[in-house]
């Protein structure tokens, strides 16, 4: 019986400082990531290429979220998700992965939004976590 006691005792020991290591990270990498916003913030809007400028970033729970704005000229906002997005999706994930390796190992995610420049309306989204960079590490 005494025995007993003492493993349940020693098994929520664990729990608990189990659980107090999670709430530690998760406040640590909400640091991170206000950190990353406040530095990624200023100067912003950027202009990246002809047609996309970097309008936000934003921090959701534990994702970085870049916002951008792309200026679809005489596309589709159908067209450019059909057309545009899978090829970007490819190349965005690729580049994530390597550059942010650490981020996502302690379970920070990112997350790129594009918005039609002119109507506001949402493009599409590319969630990247560790599980889409598997492949690359």
């Amino acid at each position: 019986m005494m025995v007993r006691l003492l493993l349940a005792a020693l098994l929520l020991n664990i729990v608990i400082y189990a659980e107090n290591n999670v709430s530690k990270k998760t406040t640590q990498n909400r640091q991170i990531l206000q950190m990353m916003q406040s530095e990624l913030s200023k100067g912003l809007p950027k202009k990246i290429d002809t047609y996309t400028t970097l309008i936000g970033v934003e921090v959701e729970n534990q994702t970085l979220v870049y916002i951008y704005a792309i200026n679809t000229s005489a596309k589709s906002d159908e067209s450019v998700r059909r057309d545009d997005m899978p090829r970007m999706q490819r190349a965005i994930i690729q580049g994530e992965c390597r550059r942010s390796k650490i981020h996502f190992e302690n379970g920070m995610d990112i997350e790129y939004r594009y918005r039609n420049a002119l109507s506001h309306a949402e493009l599409f989204r590319i969630h990247i976590s560790y599980d889409n960079c598997r492949q690359f590490y």
